[in-house]
């Protein structure tokens, strides 16, 4: 409950400094402009801005077995059982518009910045923070990214791929955007730092009033996860925005013990996705059963529970002239309650890029994060991807044997998956993506083993 009360004070803090900057913007040598499709209103050492983005994507799927009257499981001339026909049709063809955002951002003199974007494709609030930078390092409140994963606090706008790999979104993401404090700052011209405290988010925090406990007679229905997120960085290249090299690392931490949360979840859809495409690996841990009105019974894959959960995040990126390479690598390790066993999961993606015309990434090594590249116009890049997710470990649960569920789905297993993209950047304002990926998963359960191959477009403006 922490992070509504956290949330009304941020929500004060950048609605009065919002207030408070409005005559800093009254002076007769304000100049504005249309810099990269963003307004820019700038006034001596103040600066207000108005920016978004549209992502909009088609995705069409090569799904080993489909849901047809005569389909087959693969290898075999089984019929498919209900629950593999309901996950097959989830590979539907489409268009979906990814990302619809709007957002604000204002310096205020040489110490203070706020930022508040909203997406109304998800309707969610994404950023809303204010920072201060008067005292050396950065000092940050509101809701904003952890300070762990490098492929997950570069926008998406200006990552090589439509998508964010598997092992980011399984073990990054849980430590995205969360209401909380933040600190970040560099010493001795090639080392970063950056730490967090974080809560809950924006969205949750209003959404979840606990009511549906209380009916139930919960008196205390427990408090937001802590999360700590912390990073050290050292890049020995800096001086040339060509050639970069950066080598950091970075841990995470979720308390869940007297939390409202009592569990710990990592899954990821496959690296090219729509609206409704369902996950192609996740964990299980026992299964909540349904017996349907026909006598038939459903089984529901529960995440793993837990007390808490840590990630050690290992980091690189190179640049050089063109050529640009990244890695990053998860090993997360779940602390589970007295009589259940701990569990361990790691994942990895190593990618490279190359820009055909000449142009060269941009990455910020005082954030640890890939930014905006060094375009023109009519500039082309190539990238191919390679990521690993191993949710294998303890992963059977044995209560499907002793519930008569033997043909449950189960969702674990490990996963590879290889992406290969082509961008076209007319400006500084417009990119065109075509993504090919490839993804194989060995279940360990009796689902059979996926092959899922798909082909997707984004148009996509920045401003």
């Amino acid at each position: 409950m922490q992070s509504k009360k956290f949330m009304s004070l941020s929500g004060v803090a950048v609605a009065c400094l919002m207030a408070l900057s409005a005559p800093a913007f009254a002076a007769d040598d304000m100049d504005v402009s249309l810099k990269d499709g963003s307004l820019k209103i700038k006034s001596g050492k103040n600066e207000f801005t108005v920016g978004g983005r549209i992502q909009a994507d088609y995705v069409q799927y090569d799904e080993d077995f489909l849901a047809g009257a005569n389909a087959k499981v693969p290898g075999t001339e089984t019929s498919p059982t209900a629950y593999q026909r309901v996950a097959a049709e989830g590979y539907d063809d489409g268009m979906d518009t990814r990302r619809l955002r709007l957002g604000i951002a204002a310096k205020i003199g040489e110490d203070w910045e706020f930022k508040f974007e909203h997406d109304f494709k998800s309707k969610t609030t994404t950023d809303m923070f204010l920072k201060y930078k008067a005292w050396g390092p950065t000092i940050t409140v509101g809701q904003f990214y952890g300070a762990l994963g490098m492929e997950e606090q570069s926008s998406s706008r200006w990552i090589s791929y439509m998508e964010r790999s598997m092992a980011t979104n399984a073990f990054a993401a849980p430590f995205s955007r969360r209401q909380g404090l933040g600190i970040n700052g560099t010493f001795a011209d090639q080392f970063m730092y950056a730490g967090a405290l974080q809560f809950d988010t924006i969205d949750s925090a209003e959404e979840n009033d606990h009511s549906d406990l209380k009916k139930n007679g919960a008196t205390n229905p427990g408090d937001d996860p802590l999360v700590y997120t912390a990073t050290l960085g050292w890049a020995p290249m800096n001086k040339d925005a060509d050639k970069q090299l950066f080598l950091g690392v970075a841990f995470g931490m979720q308390d869940l013990e007297d939390s409202e949360s009592t569990s710990a979840s990592f899954s990821s859809r496959a690296d090219l996705r729509i609206d409704g495409t369902p996950t192609i690996i996740g964990l299980d841990d026992g299964v909540k059963i349904t017996t349907n009105s026909d006598g038939s019974k459903t089984a529901a894959l529960n995440s793993v529970s837990a007390d808490s959960f840590t990630v050690v995040n290992p980091q690189v990126a190179f640049i050089y002239g063109p050529f640009s390479a990244s890695a990053e690598y998860f090993d997360v390790s779940v602390d589970r309650p007295t009589g259940k066993k701990d569990r361990d999961f790691d994942g990895y993606y190593v990618e490279g890029s190359w820009f055909i015309t000449g142009e060269h990434r941009v990455f910020k090594w005082k954030d640890g994060k890939f930014d905006r590249p060094n375009i023109s116009k009519n500039a082309w890049e190539v990238a191919v991807r390679h990521s690993n997710l191993d949710l294998t470990d303890g992963a059977v649960p044995a209560d499907l044997t002793a519930a008569g569920l033997n043909s449950v789905m189960s969702k674990a297993g490990e996963a590879d998956s290889t992406t290969v993209a082509l961008n076209f950047y007319p400006n500084r304002t417009y990119k065109f993506s075509l993504d090919y990926t490839q993804a194989e998963v060995d279940y360990v359960g009796a689902r059979p083993d996926e092959d899922i191959s798909a082909v997707g477009l984004r148009a996509q403006v920045s401003w």
